[in-house]
């Protein structure tokens, strides 16, 4: 827990284009990792990381609570993940109903709701 808070904290310190970027982060064999959401923001975090790495490292040994988090390297990347397609929903059968039911509620709101429906049914079966 300590070191997702430290992560925040060092979010803070980035330059906001860098910062809104990161996916996520961790440590493995004494580097500090970013996840980046695409290449152009890693190219532009590895670049800038290179200048700051001394600062963040001396950042997380004086805040309290990053004391844990050591690092000597800080490398960002990003994972080719393909875009998800939305699938384009159409409505592509015609309105079978004609509108022509009868109304049996009793209740006035219910019966208003009815009639409304009715009309878009009748209105699409038209278009048909």
């Amino acid at each position: 827990m300590e070191f997702f808070t430290c992560i925040s904290k060092l979010k803070k310190l980035l330059p906001p284009t860098l910062a809104g970027g990161i996916k996520n982060a961790f440590i493995k064999n004494d580097t500090l990792y970013f996840v980046m959401e695409n290449k152009a923001l890693e190219f532009e975090a590895n670049y800038k990381l290179n200048t700051l790495t001394p600062l963040l490292k001396e950042f997380c040994k004086k805040e309290s609570g990053c004391e844990e988090v050591k690092f000597s390297k800080i490398r960002a990347y990003s994972k080719n993940e393909p875009k998800k397609e939305r699938p384009v929903t159409t409505f592509l059968e015609k309105e079978r109903s004609d509108g022509k039911f009868e109304n049996n509620f009793t209740n006035p709101v219910l019966k208003e709701k009815l009639e409304l429906i009715r009309k878009e049914i009748m209105k699409n079966a038209s278009k048909a």
